[in-house]
């Protein structure tokens, strides 16, 4: 079985829940005089920085996914080791997945900045674009016109439709051809082109070092150019600056190391895994009404890439392809042959046991059942066929939401947003709906197929609210408003666990141990502006590092646990809330417990039998239930101790030990 042969088993699907999209990104980084400028405080350059943050990127995609793609493009200077369709537009790195060539020509660029034009550039000469030479013409159209041609579906078998296509744009020159309007209107239907066939294009705005006192206005051109991918028309003033917010990154005078924190957020900004249509029934004989949504999963989990079987002479990918053998005569059944005798029967067929009998099914029948899809009506607006359709919400029913008990959450919710560019009057409809579920205290139950042959599973539909604040003459204060919508997996029967609760019994407790619980959970808050998503897990980025040292060839990993590993304890946080800590263990009566930072329980047992005190110093700690418990916890030296307090021998092994105190406490 080839491995994306049409024929393989349904089982093999990827689960719909976690199926990602590739992320291709192209590096549009200015090359003209400007960015080459030294800072007069930390001497970095703007240009050389770009580089820095293009090459975190493409060391991070290089072990993350071999389906993700880095390219690197110049404007305003041309290559001189390789020519290029467009003038003064430099393709240094086509588009394509990361590989250590990749890496160590833009690391080269880093290293010898000052040899960048005599070894790799050249300085542009005035372009003739415009019918005459125009010494100030920044040929920013044509650039873009080389990302979007990358992007091409059609001209590329490594991007897909569904992809996510991103261009991020490095540059100090706020408004690009300013001398003439037309050449900047030229840029800007570009870039709505590029909209249109799904590119996504940011702006890393620096200001100029060359003139300090300015900074970069992004009214004066860009906000034009970064065309939002809904309709401005659907957004208020509030929401279209906040859109636009999140396309601009003010890099400002930065260093290199602010910049690389921005980029590693936006790097990890939530991607749409795909669309999805919802189908609601019109429940009078109509046609069913439709609602594009795109998908965005809340949470996914971190693996380890799995091993791939290289051949040892070429360490090319070894194909695995699978034969079916008949145990009766060792021979290799063809599985699309038939049973002689032209009955048009297949040689093999799947089953389910039921009863203790085979109920055998055909392939297609088995695809049948799996599947569960309803086609989409074809004289609807969207045109899609039942063989076209390959994902799908179905609507079932309304209920209560109480209905749904917090045991009935198998996994990590998926959250949809309506698209409008998919099927209009998609936002209009899912406000409507969503709206009226809230109002109405409902919850919609559906099913749900990601992709087509996938499992169908069924799903509680929660719209999500969030705080709006009140804009200007709508008065003082915020409001709840629907933001989109949470697909939240029900259990089938057999997925739920018949689990016995634990009964816990009630223990009353003083205001004291309040207060000292209070105090710890206090102590142990994080700081302002804590992100999680900041959070990697130690393990994965290690194996990371280690493929990436193997990949460049370099001698040592990059990933230095004592300095990227976030989830080592704070011991200087730890240490300065000791006092806080051991007030809640004595209140609580656990001094036996290990106190943070503090000394280890074999040195405390040896101070304490030093001392002739220790737990023989406080019976009432030992008149307990647990207090054997509590007494083989503790080190055999501090046993000792607790046996000269109490005028006991002190030898023989802990349990001796355990033995003689208990029977000197009653």
């Amino acid at each position: 079985k080839e491995e994306n042969d049409a024929d393989a088993d349904e089982d093999d699907v990827e689960d719909p829940f976690y199926k990602s999209v590739n992320d291709h990104i192209v590096f549009l980084i200015d090359a003209r005089e400007d960015m080459f400028i030294e800072s007069p405080t930390s001497g970095e350059q703007h240009f050389v920085n770009s580089l820095k943050v293009a090459l975190v990127v493409m060391k991070s995609k290089i072990i993350a996914s071999d389906k993700d793609s880095v390219g690197v493009v110049f404007f305003g200077a041309e290559g001189q080791r390789e020519g290029g369709e467009y003038e003064n537009v430099c393709n240094f790195i086509p588009v394509g997945p990361p590989s250590a060539e990749k890496i160590l020509a833009v690391q080269e660029l880093i290293d010898n900045p000052a040899s960048i034009f005599d070894t790799h550039l050249r300085r542009a000469a005035p372009s003739a674009s415009s019918g005459s030479a125009d010494p100030l013409y920044c040929p920013l159209k044509e650039a873009l016109m080389l990302c979007t041609q990358t992007f091409n579906v059609k001209a590329s078998s490594a991007v897909h439709a569904n992809d996510f296509k991103r261009v991020w744009l490095f540059t100090t020159d706020d408004s690009p051809n300013s001398h003439k309007p037309s050449l900047q209107n030229f840029i800007v239907q570009v870039a709505k082109d590029s909209a249109e066939t799904g590119v996504e294009i940011s702006l890393w705005h620096m200001n100029s070092h060359s003139s300090p006192d300015s900074c970069f206005d992004t009214t004066r051109f860009y906000e034009k150019l970064l065309i939002l991918d809904v309709d401005e028309n659907l957004l208020d003033a509030d929401e279209k600056d906040d859109r636009l917010a999140g396309r601009m990154i003010g890099a400002g005078f930065d260093t290199f190391s602010d910049m690389i924190t921005q980029a590693r957020r936006k790097e990890v900004k939530k991607r749409r895994l795909g669309s999805v249509r919802m189908q609601l029934s019109s429940g009078l004989g109509g046609a069913d009404q439709q609602i594009a949504l795109s998908i965005y999963k809340t949470v996914l989990p971190a693996t380890r890439p799995s091993a791939i079987w290289l051949q040892a002479s070429t360490s090319l990918p070894a194909k695995t392809s699978t034969s079916l053998i008949d145990t009766s005569t060792g021979q290799v059944v063809d599985p699309s042959a038939l049973i002689s005798g032209g009955t048009g029967v297949p040689q093999l067929s799947t089953y389910i046991e039921l009863g203790g009998a085979r109920i055998p099914f055909t392939a297609e029948e088995m695809k049948a059942c799996k599947a569960l899809t309803y086609p989409f009506d074809t004289s609807s607006s969207t045109g899609v066929t039942q063989s076209e359709e390959t994902s799908r919400l179905k609507v079932l029913f309304f209920t209560h939401a109480a209905s749904l008990g917090l045991d009935m959450n198998l996994d990590a919710s998926t959250f949809v947003f309506p698209d409008d560019t998919v099927v209009k009057g998609s936002v209009t409809l899912f406000a409507t709906v969503a709206n009226k579920m809230v109002e109405s205290g409902l919850i919609g139950v559906g099913t749900f197929s990601r992709v087509k042959g996938a499992m169908p599973r069924l799903v509680a539909m929660f719209p999500r609210l969030e705080e709006q604040e009140q804009g200007e003459g709508e008065g003082e204060g915020s409001t709840m408003e629907v933001c989109g919508m949470d697909l939240i997996t029900i259990p089938y029967a057999n997925e739920v666990r018949d689990i016995a609760a634990l009964k816990m019994g009630t223990t009353e407790v003083s205001q004291e141990e309040v207060e000292c619980a209070e105090a710890v959970v206090t102590a142990l808050q994080f700081e302002d502006g804590f992100e999680y998503q900041s959070l990697e897990n130690p393990a994965i980025q290690h194996v990371y590092g280690v493929l990436q040292a193997i990949a460049l060839n370099q001698e040592e990993s990059d990933w230095k646990a004592e300095r990227d590993d976030k989830l080592q304890p704070d011991a200087e946080g730890i240490a300065a809330n000791t006092a806080v800590f051991q007030r809640f263990q004595v209140a609580t009566g656990a001094e036996h417990c290990e106190v943070a930072g503090g000394s280890s329980a074999a040195s405390r047992g040896k101070k304490r039998a030093a001392e002739g005190g220790g737990a023989g110093a406080n019976m009432d700690a030992l008149r307990t239930p647990n207090a054997e418990d509590l007494l083989m916890k503790e080190t055999a030296a501090s046993l000792k101790g607790i046996c000269k307090a109490l005028q006991l021998s002190a030898t023989g092994t802990k349990a001796v030990l355990v033995t003689k105190i208990m029977a000197g406490i009653e």
